[in-house]
């Protein structure tokens, strides 16, 4: 699920584990991403429905 503003998406969200992670742009000329976790609801973006439509990975942790 992605913010889009140009060519690539300004935002993207993703639940990994069941925890929220939000991706933002860094460099648009090479589609450079930082991702980092939302710990908190209350750092969610709105509308509720776009990161509730985001896809849901399990990643095995060792």
């Amino acid at each position: 699920m992605g913010d889009f503003g140009g060519v690539f998406p300004r935002r993207a969200w993703v639940w990994i584990n069941g925890v929220l992670h939000e991706a933002r742009i860094t460099n648009e000329a090479a589609g450079d991403y930082h991702g980092f976790p939302l710990n908190h609801p209350s750092q969610y973006p709105e509308p509720l429905e776009r990161v509730e439509a985001a896809p849901r990975v399990e990643i095995p942790v060792l």
